[in-house]
């Protein structure tokens, strides 16, 4: 086991959200609906 699979993962920055790609008609075409 590494010390990154002990210790809780969590994100970098957590005070500042990620940043989504805006949803495109051939972004939606591309890649399956989220569930």
């Amino acid at each position: 086991a590494s010390p990154a699979t002990e210790r809780p993962s969590r994100p970098p920055r957590a005070s500042r959200p990620p940043k989504r790609p805006r949803r495109t008609p051939a972004a939606a075409r591309a890649a399956p609906p989220p569930r």
